[in-house]
Parts: structure tokens; sequence; C-alpha cells
């Protein structure tokens, strides 16, 4: 992996220079990692990608559709995307670019126990990235500090760092983001702000560990009328909020017992007062 690091007050990469880079096949793996308090960048396409800020935060445009991007959120750019980006306060950042190939089989060991529980893996792969940031997990922001320690100190762990926490990104993208383009709206950009409404929604189903999850709190969170939440949600991750919810809390009991938890302490962490209930989403989630 090419690493390159730069700390400067300013920048602007017109479209010309970033088309030296951004406008032909990677051979290899890049790392970017930059401070500055003012950066602009023209638009510009380019190999598939994963940005994260670590403090400040960074805008990108794609088309007329802004996402802010602020610690602790991801946002994987598809090859050949357009968009530009924006910093306009002290910021460091890191975008980390895969040659296709590489960006495939990335993907496809990104999977885990976690898809097979709820069922959650895209298909289609990396080619698919709506533009929406979604938050990092646990796991996902161990591998950012450890590798932005490799990168302050110079340890030459920083590629491996690297690689590890686009696994972990895969993984928590899996986990959170949604499983297909939606086909109703006709505005790209309009699309993507249901899908980031969605998202919002799921989060608090994740947060909540799958219990208590009201469909008026979830279509509040997502800002959207009870109808309109249960169609897009359905169409963007292909099952209910209920159903998902229920995915959820038996993912829950199963790393209870996988950590050593007896039956009845695994189901009263998933949020099921008895132990036939547990068996009875089991047995419902098997069905499906």
């Amino acid at each position: 992996m090419r690493i390159v690091s730069w700390n400067r007050p300013e920048r602007r990469i017109a479209g010309e220079e970033a088309s030296g880079f951004f406008d032909k096949p990677l051979a290899e793996p890049w790392l970017f990692h930059f401070s500055t308090r003012r950066l602009s960048v023209e638009p510009h396409g380019g190999a598939f990608s994963l940005k994260l800020v670590l403090r400040g935060e960074e805008r990108y445009a794609f088309g007329k559709r802004i996402v802010r991007l602020a610690p602790g959120q991801l946002l994987f750019a598809a090859a050949g995307r357009v968009y530009a980006s924006e910093i306009a306060a002290p910021t460091e950042s890191l975008s980390i670019f895969l040659p296709d190939g590489e960006a495939s089989a990335f993907w496809a060991e990104s999977r885990d126990e976690h898809d097979r529980l709820i069922d959650t893996a895209p298909a289609e792969g990396p080619a698919f990235m709506p533009a929406v940031a979604w938050r990092a997990g646990p796991g996902t922001m161990r591998q950012v500090r450890w590798l932005r320690e490799m990168l302050s100190t110079g340890g030459e762990d920083a590629s491996a760092a690297a690689f590890g926490l686009l696994s972990e990104a895969g993984r928590s993208w899996r986990r959170a983001a949604p499983l297909r383009e939606l086909t109703g709206p006709r505005r790209a950009a309009t699309r993507e702000e249901l899908l980031q409404r969605v998202i919002r929604a799921r989060d608090l189903i994740l947060d909540q560990g799958g219990i208590g999850c009201r469909l008026d709190l979830l279509a509040e969170t997502a800002c959207l009328s009870r109808f309109h939440f249960l169609r897009v949600f359905a169409e963007a991750f292909g099952r209910t909020p209920g159903e998902f919810a229920r995915g959820v809390r038996l993912g829950r009991a199963a790393a209870a017992l996988r950590s050593g938890e007896a039956v009845e302490a695994a189901a009263l962490a998933a949020g099921y007062s008895r132990v036939s209930a547990l068996r009875r989403a089991q047995a419902a989630s098997a069905a499906c």
C-alpha cells in the first residue's frame, strides 16, 4: 500500500491535477492521510474508496447532494462515482483507495457470522454504494485508532492497520447500510436522502438491540409517515423494521451464548422474557 501524508494550511486540487490520480486504473492500494484547515477538490471519479474524518468535518458533493462526514462516520464511494470534496475548518482526514480486483476481494472477505444471522449482506458488492454516511461500530473505531497511531508514529504496521480497517468497515457497512437501491424516486438525490433517513432508524434499532423499537418512534426518527417509512425500509433492507429488530435480538442472543452465558440469561439479554419465546423467534426466523 502506498501511503501519502501531508499537513498544509490549505490546498486546492483542480480537475487537471485530480485526473492525474483518479482517471487511471490503480496498480496498488493508496492511503491519503492529511491535515488542513481548507481544502477544495473539484469533481472527479476514481477507484472504490473509503472515507473517514478523524477530527473536524469534510463535505462531499455528489451532484447537488451534500454529505457531511464527521468523526465516527464512514463513507464508501463506488468506483466511478463522481464527487467533489471541501474542508472549511481544521480537519484531519483519511481516504483509502482500492484497485477494482482488491475491492471485490475485500467485499467478499468482509462477510461474517452477523450477516448469516440477520441476512443483511448486499449481493451487489462494492459497485452498489449509495452516497450515504453511516456510523462506525466499536470494532471499526478500534481499527481507526490503531491506524492513526501507526501513521503518527511511523509504525511499520500502517498498511496492515489500513487493511484491517477496510475489513471492519465492510462488516460495519453490511450491518448498517441498505441491501439495495430504491427504485421509486426518479432523482438519485431523493433516493439517497430516503436511504439516509431509514439508516438513522436502523441505527436506532441497533442501538436498542432490537428491543422496544416502536413503529411510531422509528418513523419519527426517519422523518417519514408510518406508511412511507415501512415501504422504504422494507425496500431498502429486504424486511420490515419488526423483522429486522427480531434479527438483531437473535444476534444478541447468539453472541451471549457464544460468550458462555446460560440460555436463560441470553434470552433476557435479547429482550425475551422466557427461553420458550427465544426458541419461537429462532424457529420463525429459520422458517423465513
